[in-house]
């Protein structure tokens, strides 16, 4: 009996964690954004696939916090995310 391989599943991030997420990966985004995550809220089945509430704190390209945040990020970016780490 051959079993066929799983495809990678998204790990959520936690408070605390730094993503950097491409432009096309969040909602209504325009450039990348640097988003140290604060809290994780639910997923939401799109036509174009699944999404996560994330919130979490804007960090500008110089360091400096801008503000917080509340975005939808595409789930299938959080699996190339943990692939790099």
């Amino acid at each position: 009996m051959s079993e066929y391989p799983r495809a990678p599943r998204p790990v959520l991030p936690r408070p605390g964690e730094v993503l950097k997420i491409q432009e096309n990966d969040y909602r209504y985004g325009f450039g990348e954004l640097v988003l140290r995550v604060t809290a994780v809220g639910s997923v939401m089945t799109l036509d174009d696939g699944d999404w996560l509430t994330v919130v979490g704190t804007h960090i500008a390209w110089n360091g400096v916090d801008v503000g917080e945040l509340q975005i939808a990020v595409r789930m299938s970016s959080l699996i190339s995310q943990r692939g790099r780490r």
